[in-house]
């Protein structure tokens, strides 16, 4: 069985592998990043470790949940209608939390928390 394996330098010699590969890595290190930015500001808003593993439980569920029934989808329906609505709404919500600063001097957390 030769050439059934590649090495990651014959692997990125491919110019739409490499760039599907560095995509990837910045979209998992800005997803981390973001995440990261979402418990702080949580934490500096209400104090609460509660409030903070709250938010971390409502961030990791719906993937857990909602993976089989897109799964499904998925393998029905063209992948396109799927990941644009998908998409945009990953991308409307930093916009969302860096608008939504303290509201007359006490902690809320802004609904689009619980989208992001």
């Amino acid at each position: 069985m030769t050439g059934v394996g590649l090495s990651l330098p014959a692997l990125m010699r491919h110019n739409s592998f490499g760039n599907f590969w560095c995509a990837r890595v910045a979209t998992t290190m800005a997803y981390q990043m973001q995440s990261v930015a979402i418990g702080w500001q949580i934490y500096d808003m209400t104090g609460s470790a509660l409030d903070l593993g709250l938010v971390g439980l409502v961030q990791f569920f719906p993937t857990v949940a909602l993976s089989v029934l897109v799964g499904q989808a998925v393998d029905h329906y063209d992948r396109k209608i799927i990941a644009r609505p998908a998409s945009s709404q990953a991308r409307s919500a930093p916009p969302c939390w860096r608008s939504a600063p303290l509201r007359d001097g006490s902690p809320e957390i802004p609904s689009c928390c619980w989208c992001s």
